[in-house]
This record gives C-alpha cells, structure tokens and sequence, in this order.
C-alpha cells in the first residue's frame, strides 16, 4: 500500500475506535454489558488457564516440553482464531453509517484494511488478557521468562494467520454469496452449518487429543496431529525441543497462509464495498388460517412474513446458536445422548426462542414507524399482542415438529404429550416475559452486529432473559416427570398451582409492565 493510502487506513482505524469508546461510555446500559463482557472474557475465563498452564511451565523449565499439551494450545489458537476472523468478517463495525461518504472519500484498499485493523484490534480486548494471564501462568511454573517468551512468539503467528484466515474465509463466502444469488435463509443455514462444523470438529479433535490420558494430554497422539506437534516442538527447541522438517514446514506454510489471506481478504472485502444487496420479493397479501382471526394474530403473522423475507431481523440470536454448539459436540462424541438429553434441550431452546425472536426490543424493531405508531394508534397492546403470537408460534413449532416427536421415541407417548404441553404453555409465558426485558431496557439506536445494521437488543437483556428463562423451563420439565411417574396427587397439584401461577403471573405482569411504559412513551423519548 502506498503511503496515503495507510494513513487513511489508520485514521479510519482510530476514528472507529474513538468513536466505539464514546458510544460505550455515553450509554451506561453499553458499558455494563462492555464491561460485564471484559470481565468474563478477561479475568473469568482465562482463570481455569492458571493450572494447566503453570503445569506447562514447570515442564518446560524442567527440559522435558510438553507436546502434546503445546499441540493442543496450538489447535485450540488456529481454531479461535478462525471463529474470531470469520465473526468480524461477517459483524462490521460502525463505518457502514458513512460507507457511502467513504468509499467516495478515500481508496478502497484503505477503507479496507482500516475497517478490518479496527474491528481485529477490539478483537484484541478480549484475547490479550485470556493469552496474557496463560503466559504469566507458564512464567511462574517455568521461574524464568524463556519459557513464557518462546510459546507467545510461536503461537503469535498462529494467532495473526488464523484470525486472517477466518476474515478471509467469511468475507470471501459473503462475496459468493452475493454473486450466487443466495437467499438469506439458505446465507443463514451454510453460515450456522458452517460455525457449527467447525466448533465440533474442534471439540472432538480436543476431545480425541486428550482421552485416555493419565495425565489428561498424551504426548504423542496424532490429533491435533503431528504437524502442530512438530511445529511445538521447534517453538520450544531451546528448552528441549528439536528442529524437524515437518515443524519448519508447517512453521513456513503458516507464514504463507498468513500472506495469502491477508491478499483473499483484501481482495474479497475490496468487491464487496461496491456489491449492492438484493432486495426481497414482494409476497401475497393473504393471512393464512388461523391468523386470520384477530388484528393481534394478522400482526403476529405479518412478523413472521418478515423473518421468513429477511432472517437478517433475527441476526440478535446467533449468541443462542452458538451457545448450543457445545451441546452439538457432545451429541456427536456420544450420539446416546441425542435420545436421553435432545428432548428436553429442544424444549428448552423453544421456549427462549418463543421470547427472544421478537420480544426483547418491541418499539427498536418499529423505528422507522414509531412516529406514526406513537402519534396515531391509542396503544401498542395490538402490537405487543402480535409479537407474542409470533413468537409463540415459533416456539411451538419448535415444540411440535422436532421435539415431540424425538421425546415420543425416547420416552413414549403419555409422558411426551405431557411435556409438549407444558414446553407449549411455558412458550406462551416466555414470550410475555420477554417483553418485560425489552421494555425495561429498550434499545432504539441502530448499530452493525452479523453485517446487519438495526436496532439490535442489548446483549445484556438476550442474556438475562436467556439465564432466567432456563430455571422455569428446566424445573418445570422435571416436575412433569415427577407428575407423572408419582401418586402424590395432592402434594403435586399443590406445587402445580404454585409453578402456573408463578410462571403466568411473570409473562401477563410482563405484558402488561410493556403496554403500561411503551404507552406512555413520546416522540421526544425515542
């Protein structure tokens, strides 16, 4: 790149970087959940790194390097780093308000890599605290600084390539996509399928490398494969390692990823600045049985027209996929688990999703129209109504195509239907308390999140909203089987009307608490 074209790279960097400050500390609901973030990702997580870590060092600082634990860690980093790549690829930041100005403005290769530097540096608040406190961890185990000095400069370039790679391989696949043609559902399923595959096939190559064990990590296992151990071998040479052709060849091939990546990417997001997105096709007007019913229903209907039109509006509820991919790992490691755990777990994920896929941001969703809406309608019952029916009707279907018939072979008819029909009710409840969520935190400002530029909910509610919704959903599946494996009738039906009580109470209170506030709202609030 020439020299203009750098500086306007990095000014383009910091502007986005000051800018994402100002915002965060401005908003004490973002920097909550920013620093609720930091804190988890920062000081949390990286704690259960201390012992193995410091296990790490010891070894090294005793001549005998651990390789196959070195062969983990360096699978472990290519393969959050091509998750991380691939996120940013996919989740732009800020400079989508102004792309127009910008591309105008400025070289396209600047707009570029200004974009990619800024959004891989906000990468970097989360990872330099996780790998900071691992190589202090190996320092203390080894008493010296060799230790910790020589993993950190190996896997740096893994690090660097991988996260590269991945912002290759999601810029690149965005590209195609809008070449192709594709639907947004079809993007939506390749990218979920995509993430999923590489999550799992992570997760069981970890889980490969370390079953059977005595200490937990073998020394010579193939997986993660002779090559990375080859390579953790040659970072750790001074310390007892060996410098092999495999090690130095995997070592160049690194090197050579991280250039070719870099040119792919550059390349791919270059195209993109200047591809236009398709706009979706019109549909019929009719509303289907039985959504012809009400207004309430019409509404709930014409939300779910939109999703199936545009899934984009859905892009808030990646962090509830991607948090059951764990789950997908340990189907895949023990298939007997799908029968005895797949029910319940469908359940579960109904009932969140009968709340969080229009619930928790009512009013940001309608922002273009809140004029209207504010000024003309005497309340946003109907509205609020029609997001409870769409959301319901998500969750049931949930229920009903995919886990009934799963619990029915796992656990036979008579127990199935009973907890289909609680999953059933316990959606309908969840989807009046997700209203509760999002008008207590509602979010009206729109911002970049998946490439998808919306008023997004908080982070912090599709959390809070997830982590309680788990309790009830939880309880109450173990209470039906507790019902109808007992002859405690009395006892039971007692705590039964608690539990009902309780969880309807939550989702009408939740309801009404989001009428009451978002009727009361003016023009001047939003």
């Amino acid at each position: 790149m020439r020299r203009h074209e750098l500086h306007a790279a990095r000014a383009l960097a910091t502007t986005e970087l000051r800018c994402r400050v100002r915002g965060i500390r401005k908003q004490p609901r973002k920097l909550l959940s920013t620093v609720l973030l930091v804190v988890l990702f920062g000081v949390l997580a990286p704690l259960g790194l201390i012992g193995p870590a410091m296990a790490v060092g010891q070894e090294l600082g005793a001549g005998d390097p651990p390789i196959g634990r070195l062969g983990v860690a360096v699978a472990g980093v290519a393969g959050g780093g091509l998750y991380l790549g691939g996120a940013t690829a996919m989740s732009q930041s800020e400079l989508g308000r102004v792309g127009p100005l910008v591309r105008t403005a400025t070289a396209p290769r600047a707009v570029v890599v200004g974009r990619a530097g800024s959004e891989l540096l906000q990468v970097g608040v989360f990872v330099v605290p996780f790998c900071g406190v691992g190589l202090a961890a190996i320092s203390v185990g080894a008493r010296g600084l060799l230790a910790p000095i020589l993993v950190g400069v190996g896997l740096l370039p893994v690090l660097f390539a991988s996260l590269v790679g991945g912002r290759a391989l999601g810029s690149t696949g965005r590209l195609v996509g809008h070449r192709l043609g594709v639907g947004g559902w079809t993007r939506v399923t390749l990218g979920l399928v995509a993430v999923a595959a590489l999550y799992v096939g992570s997760q069981v190559a970890v889980r490969g490398a370390v079953e059977g064990s005595g200490s937990g990590y073998p020394e010579t296992a193939v997986v993660p494969g002779a090559p990375l151990q080859a390579y953790a071998r040659l970072v750790v040479a001074p310390l007892g390692g060996s410098v092999t052709v495999t090690g130095t060849a995997v070592a160049v091939g690194i090197a050579a990823i991280a250039v070719l990546s870099v040119a792919v990417a550059t390349s791919a997001e270059h195209a993109l600045l200047v591809v236009e997105e398709d706009g979706t096709a019109a549909g019929s007007g009719t509303v289907p049985w039985p959504f012809d019913r009400t207004p309430a229903a019409r509404i709930g209907w014409r939300y779910l027209l939109r999703a199936r039109r545009n899934p984009a509006i859905l892009s808030h509820l990646f962090p509830v996929a991607f948090g059951l991919f764990s789950l997908l790992a340990s189907f895949a490691t023990d298939p007997g688990l799908l029968v005895s755990l797949g029910p319940g777990t469908v359940y579960v994920v109904a009932v969140l999703l009968a709340g969080a896929t229009f619930g928790l941001n009512p009013l940001g969703d309608e922002r273009e129209q809140l004029p209207v809406l504010l000024t003309s309608a005497r309340s946003t019952a109907v509205l609020l109504r029609g997001r409870i029916v769409a959301g319901t009707t998500v969750g049931a279907g949930l229920v009903l195509a995919v886990g009934f018939p799963l619990d029915v072979y796992a656990v036979g008819g008579e127990l199935a239907i009973a907890h289909a029909a609680h999953a059933l009710v316990l959606a309908g409840c969840g989807a009046g308390t997700a209203l509760w969520f999002g008008a207590a935190v509602p979010a009206f400002e729109r911002r970049e999140y998946m490439n998808v530029e919306r008023a997004h909910p908080s982070m912090f509610v599709l959390f809070g909203y997830s982590l309680g919704g788990l309790v009830p959903a939880i309880g109450g599946h173990f209470l039906v089987d507790l019902t109808v494996n007992s002859d405690e009738t009395t006892l039971l039906a007692g705590v039964w009307a608690v539990y009902l009580l309780v969880i309807v109470g939550i989702g009408v209170g939740g309801y009404s608490y989001a009428v009451r506030r978002f009727d009361g709202f003016s023009l001047d609030e939003v």
